[in-house]
């Protein structure tokens, strides 16, 4: 079975993983895929891309973008099919964002939308409809707990936390975009990143960003060696997320997506 290519968490029906050209689904009180998946991509969103999904957003207008190679599709969950028009290329309507390709999205806040690519990251704002001054930005640096990309995921979960996955760990962070670690089994909030901001999101400045200079590091535990075979996306559902609690689950090793 292959390892995902990228994940998205939608509310009332749980979290996606793809993979090739399946998809897998978890829904909250289960720490197994959901019976009947995985299914073709295309069986549980028809009319989307059949197979290799890059990114996967739920955008603050409630619809599902999925993104691959230079293209992406607007999807609407309530009808169960691609906006008219797509798939099309991004480039015009995510100006300042990358061009050559996507390898995570992620919803901050109604006007925050981070997108990753390589080592490093872009803010858009969708109110501006364009990327905002001073980006792109390294990921190292910025990110508290993360060594650089490129990201495999990035979802933000039940209850507004945070969460993205590079190749060999994840890291979390809450709602107010401070890094959440663990020491035993219980997490452990880094100090805050900041005051808030007129956007009501801690942490953020005037420009969206995250306030660096004032993040304080995670400090990630000591990995155990990574398992001999790629991890199946269930496996990385129930090593990261709690399900019952949606919450994140302690992970003492690094987990292997790759």
């Amino acid at each position: 079975m292959p390892s995902f290519d990228t994940a998205v968490f939608v509310p009332d029906r749980g979290i996606y993983a793809f993979a090739g050209d399946s998809v897998w689904r978890y829904t909250r009180g289960r720490r197994v895929v959901d019976v009947g998946y995985p299914r073709p991509i295309t069986a549980e969103f028809p009319g989307v891309f059949a197979r290799d999904v890059d990114a996967a957003l739920l955008h603050p207008d409630g619809d599902l973008y999925l993104f691959r190679g230079p293209e992406h599709l607007r999807y609407d969950l309530a009808r169960s099919r691609p906006r008219m028009g797509f798939p099309r290329p991004y480039a015009n309507d995510w100006p300042g964002v990358f061009p050559n390709g996507i390898d995570a999205a992620l919803t901050w806040g109604p006007d925050v939308i981070y997108l990753f690519s390589g080592d490093s990251y872009t803010s858009f704002s969708p109110v501006a409809g364009q990327a905002r001054r001073g980006f792109p930005k390294a990921i190292v640096g910025n990110w508290p707990g993360l060594s650089g990309g490129p990201l495999r995921a990035a979802m933000t979960l039940d209850g507004q936390g945070r969460l993205l996955v590079a190749d060999d760990r994840y890291q979390a962070y809450d709602h107010d975009g401070r890094a959440i670690r663990y020491e035993g089994d219980l997490p452990v909030i880094d100090r805050p990143v900041g005051r808030e901001s007129e956007n009501g999101f801690g942490g953020m400045n005037g420009e969206g960003a995250l306030a660096t200079d004032q993040l304080a590091p995670a400090a990630p535990s000591a990995p155990s060696p990574p398992p001999s075979a790629p991890s199946q996306p269930e496996r990385w559902i129930a090593d990261t997320y709690d399900l019952q609690k949606a919450g994140l689950r302690p992970c003492a090793r690094r987990v292997q997506v790759a």
